[in-house]
């Protein structure tokens, strides 16, 4: 048997669940929305205010305290001198630290970021 207090927890369970519904679809469009802006900002599209030239800056500039560079430049000089194997290690190597570059990058600028996806599905609505 029913009661009225039953049927309100039950109310009170489905608009719980539909929220974090929301919630959920809302968090996996703006990681989408993220995922897209760091492919455009690689192939020098604008993304949500930001380009490529201000990952850049921030990858030389902020990144480990500018060591980053340095790093970039030894893997390059080592490219000529160092065939094959070693070169390949090097070169995927530096691609997890560019990885780490970009989600940092993102990170640091979320804010713009998410007012921008807000402002996309606001449009959208």
């Amino acid at each position: 048997m029913y009661t009225r207090s039953d049927n309100y927890l039950n109310n009170a369970e489905a608009k719980e669940s539909r929220r974090l519904s929301k919630r959920d679809a809302r968090e996996q469009a703006l990681n989408a929305f993220i995922q897209e802006g760091k492919e455009s900002i690689l192939s020098t599209h604008e993304f949500a205010g930001l380009k490529f030239r201000d990952f850049a800056t921030y990858f030389f500039a902020d990144f480990h305290g500018g060591k980053s560079a340095d790093r970039l430049v030894l893997v390059l000089c080592r490219l000529e001198s160092n065939k094959g194997l070693d070169s390949i290690r090097n070169l995927l190597t530096y691609e997890e630290v560019m990885n780490e570059a970009m989600n940092a990058f993102i990170e640091r600028n979320i804010t713009i970021i998410t007012s921008a996806f807000d402002a996309q599905q606001h449009q959208a609505a």
